[in-house]
């Protein structure tokens, strides 16, 4: 009986394995050819994202307060009624204004009472606002001018105009000379009722709120210019001066 042994190829090589394959060759991929590896998975920043919706969130809030803050209104005095140069400023002329907190020249509504105690320092129109430099405390007296005082009675002054308001500080008033009872004549040659000035400008009133001199006398004190100063005066001695309202603006 006969006995076969598989012997190595010659060289001392081993034999390679059957079904045609090579020691050390590749393992199939299973790729098709030109195919690249798949890409690694983006690692995502939960923080970066987060920090990126604040700083657009906070820029969002920004610009909304700017808006809001452009559209901020403070109560301001404005001009109701006209205001004369030189004129004291009534209160009756003033009223509240909205106007923007900044950008804009204003006096507070809150200081509208002081502002009743100064002086016009340019004309103030109707429907202006009222700045800081418009007023003055100085007195409406200007160079050429000077201040007459007049104890008047009842009929000798208005008690008012058609609109209710009575005499008040900074009106334009015509001054006539009169003749009434208990007072002496008028002005030599004088026609009675001759008008002594167009436009005097009431300076102070005394006698007011139920004040009076005497029983019902007012002394009231009026500017005119120094060249009908004299006449004025003259007429205002002998109780013979009466005061005319000239209607007011607006």
């Amino acid at each position: 009986m006969s006995m076969t042994t598989d012997r190595a190829p010659a060289g001392g090589q081993a034999a390679a394995p059957s079904g045609g394959a090579r020691w050390g060759a590749p393992r199939p991929s299973g790729r098709k050819g030109g195919e690249r590896l798949p890409a690694r998975p983006r690692e995502r920043k939960p923080a970066l994202a987060a920090l990126a919706v604040l700083l657009i969130l906070g820029g969002a809030l920004a610009s909304m307060s700017l808006v809001l803050r452009s559209g901020d209104t403070v109560a301001a005095i404005g001009i109701a009624e006209q205001v004369p140069r030189g004129q004291r400023i009534p209160p009756d002329a003033l009223r509240e204004v909205q106007v923007a907190s900044s950008g804009v020249a204003y006096v507070p509504w809150s200081q509208r009472t002081a502002v009743s105690n100064f002086y016009a320092a340019t004309a103030l129109v109707p429907g202006s606002l009222l700045a800081a430099n418009q007023v003055s405390r100085t007195g409406a007296v200007r160079t050429g001018q000077v201040v007459v005082g007049l104890a008047l009675k009842p009929g000798q002054y208005p008690a008012g105009d058609p609109r209710g308001k009575p005499l008040q500080v900074g009106d334009t008033v015509k001054a006539y000379e009169v003749i009434t009872s208990g007072s002496a004549s008028n002005s030599a040659g004088a026609p009675p009722g001759r008008l002594l000035t167009e436009a005097a400008r009431v300076y102070d009133i005394q006698g007011a709120g139920g004040q009076s001199i005497g029983e019902s006398t007012r002394q009231v004190s009026i500017v005119v210019d120094e060249s009908v100063a004299g006449a004025v005066t003259q007429a205002a001695s002998n109780g013979n001066v009466a005061l005319v309202l000239v209607p007011r603006a607006g």
